[in-house]
């Protein structure tokens, strides 16, 4: 597996392989995105070259380069580009971020199907690449950069090849904010796409296109090409993705597998091999690891002092093969930090962990897992925050009360 970056929203070296693209023949001014240039991933794409957009303004950049930035993002907004992927293969999807003030969140959807979800830590006032990783299949999309939680701005996105690769600061291509106008225009000339699921990207690959280099077969590798639908989010309890998807309720995992007992070794336990296994989907708390790296318990309720490298681990038991959100109770009163979660030393999700102000938040992100008995390192690349208790549910973006 891939050597875990040492943070997840600092700006990464400058020799990573990515060039930035062209800008496309459309302007920000345009509102159709059925007549837009595409931009080739990988590559870059300056965040106000959208064809189409909701609720967003365009300021004048403070970040590397200066130029144009997408400014004064409320929950709900979005922007839209046409892309041209040119591979099916495993993408590092990057995000130049500033949020001043607030946390928040981007949900990628490719021609209406959510792919990715990132959260945006609070910054303070600096600029920051954030990254996830992000597997595509090779054709042509509507990609929709949404906000369910909005409250910071955005400079640029970019596609690398190969995973936990964020691309370099880009030689700067913006336009200057225009003299005409204080706000993008809002967008209603072209209704959002019809899903067509056998169009769609998975979140990992197909059997017909497997990544360069296949994992061990009993680590969670391909989902079912005949899933049902991935649900979203509902209203009522999270953002909303997208005005265009519906919105279900997200359902609690049953009282019959949450919380789960805790296993039979102690926090002090550095034996895994002999340690009870944690049922999946389930809650767990934090504490009940059975080997661990630099963790403190504290008050025997939550795990702390969480520095960069640090880790927990735990024999956790996956009931079925299918798709599930990861959650995790945190506290980060000073810094933002990140999740890498591995099963059996592979990893398979990246969480970042957003700057809190000393409250307990819940963060979540949806990962594949197949069935089977799993050592689950818990791993922290970037520290500087609280755990409490972390949990798996059935479904996509299916959070559940923890």
């Amino acid at each position: 597996p891939t050597p875990a970056p040492t943070t997840g929203t600092t700006n990464p070296p400058t020799s990573l392989p990515v060039t930035p693209t062209s800008v496309p023949t459309n302007t920000p001014a345009t509102a159709d995105c059925s007549s837009a240039s595409s931009f080739t991933v990988p590559g870059y794409i300056q965040a106000e070259h959208y064809c189409e957009q909701h609720g967003l303004g365009l300021e004048t950049s403070s970040d590397v380069g200066g130029g144009a930035i997408v400014s004064q993002i409320h929950s709900g907004d979005y922007m839209e580009y046409n892309i041209q992927l040119g591979a099916s293969s495993q993408y590092t999807f990057a995000a130049r971020v500033d949020s001043a003030v607030y946390s928040g969140q981007i949900n990628m959807q490719l021609n209406g199907n959510s792919a990715l979800w990132l959260s945006i830590p609070h910054t303070n006032g600096n600029w920051q690449t954030v990254w996830a990783n992000v597997w595509l299949n090779a054709g042509s999309y509507r990609l929709r950069i949404a906000f369910p939680q909005g409250g910071f701005s955005v400079n640029w996105i970019a596609f690398a090849e190969g995973s936990n690769n964020p691309p370099p600061l880009p030689e700067e291509t913006d336009t200057p904010v225009p003299t005409s106008q204080e706000t993008a225009p809002p967008t209603s000339a072209t209704p959002a796409p019809t899903v067509n699921p056998t169009a769609f990207p998975t979140a990992l690959p197909t059997s017909s296109t497997p990544p360069p280099t296949p994992p061990p077969t009993s680590i969670p590798t391909v989902p079912p090409t005949s899933s049902t639908p991935v649900p979203t989010l509902s209203p009522t309890k999270n953002p909303t993705a997208s005005p265009s998807i519906a919105t279900p309720a997200p359902t609690k995992v049953p009282p019959t597998s949450a919380p789960t007992a805790p296993p039979t070794n102690s926090p002090a336990g550095t034996d895994c091999s002999s340690a009870s296994s944690i049922a999946v989907a389930g809650v767990f708390e934090a504490e009940h690891f059975c080997n661990q790296q630099g963790i403190k318990v504290v008050s025997g309720q939550k795990i702390s002092k969480i520095h960069n490298g640090d880790y927990a681990e735990y024999k956790i038991q996956v009931a079925a093969s299918g798709q599930y959100t990861f959650a995790a109770l945190v506290n980060s009163p000073v810094y933002s930090g990140q999740f890498n979660l591995q099963l059996d030393g592979i990893s398979v999700l990246w969480l970042s962990v957003p700057h809190t102000n000393g409250n307990w938040k819940m963060i979540w992100a949806n990962v594949w897992l197949n069935a089977g008995t799993y050592r689950l390192r818990v791993a922290f690349p970037q520290g500087g925050f609280e755990v409490d208790r972390m949990a798996f549910a059935e479904g996509s973006n299916n959070y559940i009360y923890i």
